[in-house]
């Protein structure tokens, strides 16, 4: 184990080394928004490797063909991704979704309520934090054997060992390391703001909307959804201003998943996708395929 280990930590000019599995970065566009990440599906495809396997990819055609296959997947969910955003944006421009502000208001009441202490999560973050900076300026400055500085320093904070061996991955430069050590200077209010961000609270409250504006539309073409609809919203309660429980026949609500699902997937083929290697997005499958949220069935 201390064995692989060293390796998958410091090895990581064989890395560079090793062979490039797209020859240009892949980048695109969805609905003319660029598609985050691509470029960076190659890179997280090795860092994959390295946390199953804990060592270093080699040139070895088994090692390269499980690179290839988890940046093939890894692309194709971050393209799926794009094509659903887009697709909610393109629905939003269509129903005419705008949020008022008493969406904002409600969407805002909601999001407060969502239980979560800032304090704590800060001090969390705080212990992690500090261990990893000081885990890596052991590895990194001091030259000491990451082995022994996961078991004196790392471990006691329950960080696990293939979070560590990604950590040190990931913070191979002194800039990475730098970011990550300025990550200690945020304060307990910066876990708190995502509830208190108007950017996040308008983009809830008009998702909130959205689906709402679906169902309208929905039932003004499908009378049996229009029927089962309004059975759920009669059979539907709120316990609290962040929980909705919806009541109803089980094949009825199933039956209101099934064709909201079909909308969206109807709605998600009518995005524009440009790549710059086309190919890839051929290999991917269900691109546009809207997932049937689940119904538990009745007990």
């Amino acid at each position: 184990m201390r064995t692989t280990f060293f390796i998958a930590l410091a090895a990581t000019s064989a890395l560079a080394q090793a062979p490039a599995t797209a020859p240009v970065a892949l980048s695109g566009t969805a609905d003319g928004v660029a598609i985050p990440k691509l470029a960076n599906a190659q890179d997280e495809a090795v860092t994959s490797f390295m946390v199953n396997h804990q060592r270093q990819p080699t040139s070895a055609a088994a090692d390269q063909q499980e690179i290839a296959a988890t940046e093939q997947t890894l692309t194709c969910r971050y393209l799926k991704t794009a094509i659903q955003q887009a697709g909610v944006a393109r629905a939003k421009a269509d129903l005419g979704v705008s949020a008022t502000p008493q969406d904002i208001a409600a969407a805002k009441l909601q999001l407060n309520f969502i239980a979560h202490d800032p304090q704590k999560l800060w001090a969390a973050a705080q212990e992690r934090t500090q261990a990893l900076v000081a885990g890596l300026t052991a590895v990194y400055d001091q030259a000491q054997d990451a082995q022994q500085v996961y078991q004196e320093i790392i471990a006691p904070h329950n960080i696990d060992r293939q979070d560590w061996l990604v950590q040190v991955y990931n913070h191979r430069t002194k800039a990475q390391r730098d970011r990550l050590a300025q990550t200690l200077n945020r304060t307990p209010d910066f876990y708190a703001k995502g509830q208190r961000d108007p950017n996040t609270i308008k983009y809830f409250a008009e998702g909130q909307k959205l689906e709402g504006a679906v169902d309208q539309h929905l039932a003004a073409t499908d009378p049996t959804f229009s029927t089962y609809w309004n059975e759920a919203a009669r059979n539907t309660t709120h316990p609290d201003p962040a929980n909705t429980i919806v009541g109803g026949v089980y094949s009825h609500i199933r039956y209101l998943a099934q064709k909201r699902a079909a909308w969206w997937q109807a709605e998600n083929a009518k995005v524009q996708m440009n790549l710059n290697n086309p190919s890839v997005a051929a290999q991917c499958t269900n691109l546009t395929e809207q997932t049937v949220v689940a119904v538990p069935p009745p007990l």
